[in-house]
């Protein structure tokens, strides 16, 4: 016997209950686009942070290509650099180029080209910096410069033995021959005269007068030539004692280390004007020659070794080794940046010259 089946029926969703479903889920899709579109504005890299980013690069591609270029750099803070490019445009000038930052969080870097109007190449700026790196060169070329010495002792002879006097008088000129002796020859450029001491007394009243005559020597350490310096030894206030007279001769000449001098005393009119003191005991240095003439000074009688008492004084100049140059040479220059808002780090890059500038310090 068959029994018969029953078919089973579903229910379906009302249209009240399907109205509300699409309702609960448009919502829901609304929120969840929403939501998407926050987070993907505040992931690192986004588009627009990488938007942001490439008009940095482009910008600080820019700069650093001006900055290798500058041949120099006439402003340099924090906020601001100035630059000196080669010609651009053929007008035989060179260009200015300026960047400048406020400070304010948000302001652009500014860029004026020539003094031209200011243009942003870096937009909404959150920190912006130059740094600037420095170094000292010294250069490596040796340089000489010459060097005056104080007053010193040039050349002296002073001695209690085998001495001798003589007059001074027309008849009877006295000359004195020497050559400075240097402890180091090989840096002396030159020396000159400023004022010599000779042992001398008087001779009958005192009243004399004498001139004493600077020159310089020939091959015969005979004197020649002009005039080098002239002084004057007066008999007045000499006693019968042997004393030491200095007598003023500032040579404005100046002597090569090898030259030696010649010391012409004279009378300045006809009489005796005093009584030199030399001796005829040999001098082993300085290099000395006395010299006496008895017609009035066209010829002479030179005794090496022999020498009056004297004592000169003057001064050497000498090349010394200057003191080492130094130049400051900017080479590079540094930019630390952050964009406003940027998730990101700071930036901060350096820049070489590629001719790097003289600057103060």
């Amino acid at each position: 016997m068959q029994r018969a089946t029953r078919p089973i029926r579903l229910r379906g969703f009302t249209l009240m209950e399907l109205v509300v479903s699409l309702a609960a889920s448009a919502v829901l899709l609304a929120g969840m686009a929403s939501a998407i579109m926050i987070a993907s504005r505040a992931l690192p890299g986004s588009e627009q942070e990488l938007d942001a980013e490439v008009q940095a690069l482009l910008a600080l591609e820019q700069l650093a290509t001006e900055i290798a270029g500058a041949i120099a750099v006439p402003e340099r803070t924090a906020r601001a650099l100035t630059l000196i490019v080669p010609d651009r445009n053929d007008d035989s000038h060179d260009e200015v180029i300026r960047y400048t930052w406020d400070g304010q969080t948000g302001s652009p870097l500014l860029r004026t080209y020539n003094g031209g109007k200011a243009r942003a190449v870096l937009t909404r700026l959150g920190a912006f910096t130059f740094r600037y790196e420095v170094q000292t060169i010294q250069l490596a070329e040796l340089s000489l410069e010459e060097t005056q010495s104080a007053e010193l002792s040039l050349a002296a002879v002073d001695t209690t033995h085998s001495l001798a006097d003589q007059d001074i008088a027309v008849n009877r000129w006295h000359g004195q021959f020497f050559r400075p002796t240097f402890a180091d020859v090989s840096n002396v450029e030159s020396w000159r005269l400023s004022r010599i001491f000779l042992r001398v007394r008087r001779s009958g009243w005192a009243t004399g007068e004498s001139w004493v005559e600077a020159f310089r020597a020939d091959a015969q350490n005979h004197p020649t030539g002009a005039v080098l310096a002239r002084g004057r030894l007066e008999e007045y206030g000499l006693t019968s004692s042997f004393v030491w007279r200095e007598v003023p001769l500032t040579m404005t000449a100046e002597l090569a280390p090898w030259e030696g001098v010649c010391i012409v005393v004279r009378p300045r009119l006809n009489s005796p004007t005093g009584r030199l003191r030399y001796t005829t005991q040999q001098q082993a240095t300085p290099a000395v020659t006395r010299l006496w003439s008895d017609t009035g000074g066209y010829t002479w009688q030179a005794y090496s070794g022999e020498s009056l008492l004297f004592v000169a004084r003057g001064w050497v100049t000498t090349l010394e080794p200057a003191a080492p140059t130094t130049r400051q040479k900017l080479v590079r220059i540094g930019v630390l940046v952050q964009l406003e808002g940027m998730t990101r780090p700071v930036v901060e890059v350096a820049f070489p010259l590629l001719n790097p500038p003289e600057v103060g310090p």
